[in-house]
């Protein structure tokens, strides 16, 4: 059965929403690593308490949200496909999928290239008051500085981020490579669970099983997925849960897994009976992330709270935001941190990113228009691909 527009925009909607979430958790993060290392077990400080602790670290545990951008990315490149059958979809998201990721990319990492030619970055100064490790990571994700050039930036923009997960210019861009492969392994694998699933749902947990195990020897944040795309498979249509002491129960579950981190400390310390070696921590972050998101696609009260116009422009301005606000934080941040301290520039940080992605936000829109028209295109003008894609009859 083929969702109407009104659903399927409303879901899109707050899934969107979940991802802009996500992402001022990326930047909330990024600034507490750059401005309050101690707070964050980064440069320990006696006397000092650590965030970590506390029922609410989902809010800027950015390598959760990460791991949740992963989840949410398998999801969305599939559901629609296994609402309506039609495998053309797959097939137009592959052919679009790295254009589609790296015209941003590549726009952010040429600012990056004129912020280092212009002497626009603080972030080296700033590193031996703040006493963060991190800091002096922002930029070329390396202890050491590297040659940079506009060539070097245009050339990582556009390849090297993508297939050598290079990030010299932007730390942050080092889940474009994850993000890309992991897309690649959704649009593989949901075609297999669609088959799968007409047999048994059974069959799907098994083989997603099989995927992510093979997964794990190789990357583990790759898991997230198959996970995303697995929930798509067998999440049902139509939402029908209310919000009862199951499905809050079950919330709670997920921020608390999404909350966790290597320091075990306060509510989380129950988690290291479970993983006393801290090597499942990219599985707590997957496995919240799943239980989150399940729970916003199935429970309407929630789903329609996500739907709104807030979340919406959220949602327009996460991308953007992930891919700016490491730039913000390393120029503007730092220098507003060496006169005025920490809190000044993490509410600089944090006023001045949205305004500096909103140029990148434009240029996305327009970007996608273009590789969406591109992508139309080449199918039409080449049959050949589209006779790879059939259209089976609506699902019923």
């Amino acid at each position: 059965m083929q969702p109407s527009s009104t659903q399927e925009k409303k879901k899109d909607i707050a899934l969107e929403g979940i991802r802009g979430i996500a992402a001022i958790s990326v930047l909330l993060w990024h600034c507490a690593l750059g401005f309050f290392p101690e707070h964050v077990g980064v440069a320990p400080h006696e006397g000092i308490s650590i965030w970590q602790g506390s029922p609410f670290f989902f809010f800027i545990n950015g390598t959760a949200a990460v791991s949740l951008f992963f989840v949410l990315s398998g999801y969305i490149l599939t559901r629609r496909y296994f609402l309506s059958g039609d495998t053309q979809m797959l097939m137009q998201g592959a052919l679009k999928r790295w254009p589609r990721l790296m015209g941003p990319v590549l726009v952010t990492v040429l600012i990056s290239y004129l912020f280092l030619k212009l002497g626009w970055y603080f972030f080296e100064k700033a590193v031996p008051i703040s006493h963060a490790p991190f800091l002096a990571k922002f930029i070329w994700n390396s202890e050491k500085p590297f040659s940079f050039s506009f060539f070097g930036a245009l050339l990582q923009g556009s390849f090297s981020t993508f297939f050598k997960g290079e990030a010299f210019y932007n730390s942050s861009l080092w889940t474009m490579q994850p993000e890309l492969l992991g897309s690649f392994i959704a649009f593989g694998l949901a075609p297999l669970l669609f088959k799968a699933k007409k047999i048994s749902p059974l069959i799907v947990i098994i083989l997603t099983g099989y995927v992510i195990l093979l997964l794990h020897f190789f990357q583990s944040e790759l898991v997230a997925f198959p996970m995303g795309v697995t929930m798509a498979a067998l999440l049902p249509h139509k939402k029908k849960y209310s919000v009862n002491f199951m499905t809050i129960g079950f919330l709670v579950l997920g921020l608390y897994l999404l909350s966790t981190s290597w320091k075990r400390i306060g509510i989380y310390l129950p988690l290291s009976w479970i993983d006393p070696n801290y090597k499942l921590v990219t599985y707590f972050y997957i496995l919240g992330a799943t239980i989150v998101i399940a729970l916003i696609e199935i429970v309407p009260t929630w789903n329609t709270f996500l739907s709104g116009g807030f979340f919406k422009w959220l949602g327009e301005f996460s991308f953007p935001i992930y891919l700016i606000h490491v730039v913000v934080i390393s120029s503007l941040g730092c220098l507003v941190y060496l006169h005025y301290g920490a809190l000044a520039a993490t509410a600089v940080s944090l006023m001045v990113t949205p305004l500096a992605a909103l140029p990148l936000l434009i240029f996305n829109r327009l970007w996608v228009a273009t590789v969406n028209s591109i992508t139309r295109q080449v199918l039409k003008k080449n049959p050949e691909i589209n006779a790879l894609s059939h259209k089976p009859s609506r699902l019923k």
